[in-house]
């Protein structure tokens, strides 16, 4: 999260989205995108699909627990 300032916004705005086996979560960098405490939107023109996935703002300390307030999780497609 932003520890010393305030939370900000991710967009990704492809035609197709497509995560399988992998992680959009806080504390997960080297599986996905860190987005603790921030908003995410996924905003595709055809087709979003997540297979295996986690999707998460969450903020966490080093155990795991929760230490602030989560972000806001779009998911957009026709």
């Amino acid at each position: 999260g932003a520890v010393f300032g305030r939370q900000g916004s991710i967009l990704i705005d492809p035609d197709q989205f497509v995560l399988s086996g992998g992680s959009l979560n806080a504390g997960s960098t080297r599986d996905g995108l860190t987005v603790a405490g921030g908003h995410l939107t996924i905003l595709a023109d055809s087709l979003i699909r997540l297979t295996n996935t986690t999707v998460s703002s969450r903020v966490v300390n080093a155990s795991g627990n929760s230490t602030a307030a989560s972000g806001n999780i779009t998911l957009t497609a026709p």
